[in-house]
């Protein structure tokens, strides 16, 4: 991966949702059919979260004080780039180094025990020289797998937080920076990843290199659940560097059919998000995946593959106009099967919201398959 969000376009990874990496051992098996990984590491989400009702939408509510903003007018449009479709991905990023202004390799995970192992295909030097050669800003991404018991071991004890942070430290030197993607974490253990990314902020800083956090969608205190509860907007933005809002997956694999990321629910996630952090550190993460709902068999897809199915059944979709992008049902083996997915207009509509917002930038899960016209969208951003 949402987030995968200059106003920063940081394309996505998490989750994804887009999302959101798979364990070692799931890393072996992507979804080949449609370019992406397990439903751990596509959506960069997790089936714990609710269904946010339409409360969550809820006009009405006040709307709080931003809070402090740096006049800084530069653009940053970073994408993500997943292991698992490293080639497309890279290549993509290299086409369209004009408009981005980094990358965040989803390089990393979480073993059982807390260490930072690498997953297949990562630390290739022959990628890093290429995405520098482009003029790109490199980041290492580390996940936990939407596993939050992995980061409480790490979080809650001085001695594994310490070799975790010497170990993270010790990684960056090939990199600008390292990204945590660290979700699903319990609201129980939020202040203890606080002091984590306050102590992995200071080492790195202190070596020149910055900190990036992915951090969950919240419209507010209430969404206390594990994943947004357990990131402390104000707190983690007082150490890291920038924070990529994965504001996508409100329906998701295993929910009902519906948009991604509903235009009216991203508005409310960057009216907290801005009371919370100074806008000049908040990326709004976009997705450029959607999801094909079926019975017993949703997956996430690609521009690509949803171009694909609607040249094979002829089918014209629809556009509500809102802005939460297109969709549209087929039959499939006799099954009913529908699709939500993003195109040109959904993508401005949020690249609008981040400007409003005054944002930093925009993140988007993921690189690969994409929508071309999304690169016009993001070339069009203003300082």
């Amino acid at each position: 991966m949402v987030s995968l969000l200059p106003l920063i376009v940081a394309v996505s990874v998490l989750s994804p949702f887009a999302w959101n990496a798979a364990s070692v051992a799931q890393a072996d098996s992507p979804d080949l059919a449609s370019g992406n990984a397990p439903v751990q590491v596509v959506a960069r989400r997790s089936d714990m979260i609710p269904s946010l009702s339409t409360s969550a939408l809820d006009e009405s509510a006040p709307t709080p004080t931003p809070a402090a903003q740096d006049d800084t007018d530069r653009k940053e449009v970073v994408a993500w780039i997943p292991y698992w479709d490293q080639a497309l991905a890279v290549k993509s990023a290299i086409d369209h180094r004009d408009t981005l202004t980094g990358v965040s390799l989803f390089w990393y995970g979480l073993s059982s025990d807390g260490r930072v192992v690498a997953f297949p295909g990562a630390e290739n030097n022959d990628v890093l020289v290429a995405l520098r050669q482009a003029g790109l800003q490199v980041y290492a991404l580390v996940s936990n797998d939407y596993d939050a018991v992995r980061v409480r071991g790490i979080a809650k004890n001085a001695d594994a937080r310490a070799a975790h942070v010497a170990d993270l430290v010790q990684r960056a030197a090939d990199y600008d920076g390292i990204e945590l993607d660290y979700e699903g974490l319990y609201p129980a253990d939020r202040d203890a990843y606080s002091a984590l990314v306050a102590e992995l902020a200071d080492a790195l800083h202190a070596i020149g290199k910055r900190l990036v956090l992915a951090v969950h969608a919240s419209t507010g205190p209430k969404d206390n659940w594990a994943g947004p509860g357990g990131h402390d907007l104000k707190a983690l933005g007082q150490s890291a560097d920038e924070l990529r809002i994965m504001a996508y997956d409100y329906h998701w694999m295993t929910s009902q059919p519906g948009p991604v990321s509903p235009i009216s629910w991203v508005e409310r996630v960057l009216k907290y998000a801005t009371t919370q952090v100074p806008r000049f550190k908040l990326l709004l993460g976009v997705p450029f995946y959607g999801y094909d709902w079926g019975p017993g068999n949703t997956r996430a897809v690609e521009w690509t593959d949803v171009q694909a199915i609607l040249s094979k059944f002829k089918i014209t979709p629809t556009d509500n106009g809102d802005g939460s992008g297109p969709h549209f049902t087929y039959i499939s083996g006799g099954a009913k099967r529908e699709v939500w997915f993003e195109d040109e207009q959904s993508l401005a509509a949020r690249v609008d919201l981040a400007q409003e917002y005054r944002l930093k930038g925009i993140a988007a899960w993921r690189l690969g398959g994409e929508d071309p016209g999304f690169w016009d969208v993001l070339g069009s951003l203003e300082p």
